[in-house]
């Protein structure tokens, strides 16, 4: 592997993931290239490097998804890489055992054969980031899918993020269960409602930190995509813009107040971090990211991709492993290739997969190609 990557996995192994029952792929290339025709397991692959962050992957899937035809007691899954970081090397090994086939079973994390009790460490040395066919639809899909690229994107910062939102979404459906009750019990009420406005403070700043991060990156950056400025818009985001955050927080404690018998009846909570959406501008056009075209769209979202890698690395010194899943489709060559030439700058290593079997032809650093049949 080329010294100037700082981070890279050099071998593969799935063992009963999805059509691979046992598939190993050693890489030692920036590029490791995922070739086949449709149908032939390439996403599975990128799936299964996704699921290292201790996230639930690009495709959300169940433990019990995973496996095909998961019908036996003892069933088990497992993805193993050899990984490196600034010349330190670790096995990762991430998967799943059910007692029963009825059971959803319980991920496990290992780094060097010890496992991980809380999985979210496994950010302290390895770090993924992807791109996907389906957000190049994020301008047209619900808020809520824009805040989960939001928070996908912050997680890589701040790995208490995962934690803040876990314990954010316990406390905002106890306060429904509470509300759609006959009697509320006022005390304990009013101590969720804390919680929810600390915690909505706290994943607001990091989202807003992350934002700052990437768009200071943005405007550095050299590239050939457009370059978009990043925000995020809600209620507690222009609140902030003028107060300090201890008045906000006793904004968002009086609205959640004011706002019980709305939301028993809506069964929802009517304010608090998961009201905001992401906002792109594309700074040449000044124009939102919903009003351009679908190619300009496409830009920015590989922009922000870009942006991540570079600002990873420079907070962390990791640099992120780049997930990058059927990217090429509709492109011409010329975008092809300034694409290639910009993930090349790049400090990260890429794994891309493509129907293009070609594809190697255009790239002109070290490749990896495996060819799915």
């Amino acid at each position: 592997m080329p010294k100037k990557i700082p981070s890279y996995i050099s071998q593969l192994e799935l063992y009963n993931f999805k059509n691979h029952q046992n598939l190993e792929i050693k890489s030692d290339g920036k590029f490791v290239l995922i070739l086949g025709e449709n149908g032939s397991g390439k996403t599975n692959i990128i799936e299964a490097l996704s699921l290292l962050n201790a996230s639930k992957g690009i495709k959300n899937s169940k433990n019990s998804e995973i496996i095909t035809n998961f019908n036996k007691q003892n069933a088990e899954w497992a993805v193993k890489v050899n990984y490196s970081n600034q010349n330190v090397d670790y096995n990762v090994l991430i998967g799943c055992k059910f007692k029963h086939i009825n059971a959803n079973g319980s991920k496990l994390l290992r780094v060097n054969n010890e496992e991980l009790t809380k999985k979210t460490d496994i950010l302290n040395l390895l770090k993924i980031v992807w791109l996907t066919p389906q957000m190049e639809n994020l301008f047209l899909e619900s808020p809520s899918i824009r805040r989960k690229f939001l928070d996908r994107m912050t997680y890589n910062f701040f790995s208490n993020h995962a934690e803040y939102l876990v314990k954010y979404e316990y406390f905002t459906q106890s306060r429904s269960k509470i509300l759609t009750g006959i009697e509320w019990d006022n005390k304990w009420l009013e101590q969720i409602e804390m919680n929810i406005a600390e915690l909505s403070l706290k994943i607001i700043d990091n989202r807003l930190e992350c934002i700052e991060i990437i768009n200071s990156f943005l405007k550095s950056l050299t590239i050939s995509y457009l370059k978009p400025t990043i925000s995020t818009h809600g209620e507690i985001e222009e609140q902030l813009k003028i107060n300090n955050p201890v008045k906000v927080y006793e904004y968002i404690l009086e609205s959640l107040r004011n706002k019980r018998d709305i939301d028993s009846k809506s069964k929802r909570c009517g304010i608090g971090s998961h009201k905001s959406d992401l906002l792109l501008m594309d700074g040449e056009k000044n124009r939102v990211a919903n009003l351009c075209s679908t190619g300009e769209q496409k830009s920015m979202i590989i922009s922000m991709i870009l942006g991540q890698s570079y600002a990873i690395y420079n907070k962390s010194k990791i640099a992120p492993i780049l997930l990058l899943d059927e990217i090429f489709a509709h492109l011409d060559d010329k975008r092809k290739e300034n694409l290639i030439f910009e993930l090349e700058k790049t400090p990260s290593q890429i794994w891309i997969s493509s129907t293009n079997t070609e594809l190697e032809k255009i790239i002109k650093t070290s490749c990896t190609k495996f060819v799915l049949t």
